[in-house]
């Protein structure tokens, strides 16, 4: 789970959403400028982080939505994939307070987790991963350096 959030990390934060901002704008996290510098809303945050993400979201999306729907269309591997894009939809805009690039690359991820889910069989992989990664957004947004990965790409491919 681990090596999973670095790789997702890597590739959706660092190397994609540099170009899903230059065509739909930052994401919008200033709703959570209160983490910054903030140790208690930090760890507040971080456990209600893997309790409604992490789990809840997990737990939603990929436990019930993918598999439900791969189930209903003939549990292939297609059909898990189509699960997955569909319930990517749904978390993607379930996160539309972060703008359209945060809708994206909150689908893109969605997508991801809802294809390792489909690969591990197993619904705690993608927990973890989900909380991992999460701990590593909010982690670098408490130490208000939630930007510099993206802002160094950004300097490269301006």
């Amino acid at each position: 789970a681990i090596l999973y959030s670095i790789a997702i990390f890597i590739a959706i934060d660092i190397i994609v959403q540099p170009f899903i901002e230059k065509v739909f704008g930052e994401i919008d996290i200033s709703s959570l400028d209160g983490l910054r510098g903030n140790i208690i809303s930090y760890i507040i945050f971080i456990v209600f982080m893997w309790v409604m993400a992490a789990f809840g979201e997990e737990l939603f999306y990929r436990g019930f939505l993918v598999k439900r729907i791969a189930q209903m269309l003939g549990d292939t591997n297609k059909t898990w994939i189509i699960g997955a894009f569909i319930s990517a939809i749904f978390f993607g805009f379930a996160h539309m307070y972060q703008g359209w690039s945060g809708v994206i690359t909150t689908g893109i991820i969605g997508f991801i987790m809802g294809f390792i889910f489909m690969k591990e069989k197993n619904l705690l992989i993608p927990i973890l991963i989900h909380g991992i990664y999460d701990m590593i957004g909010i982690t670098l947004l408490f130490l208000d350096s939630e930007r510099v990965f993206i802002d160094w790409i950004n300097n490269i491919i301006s």
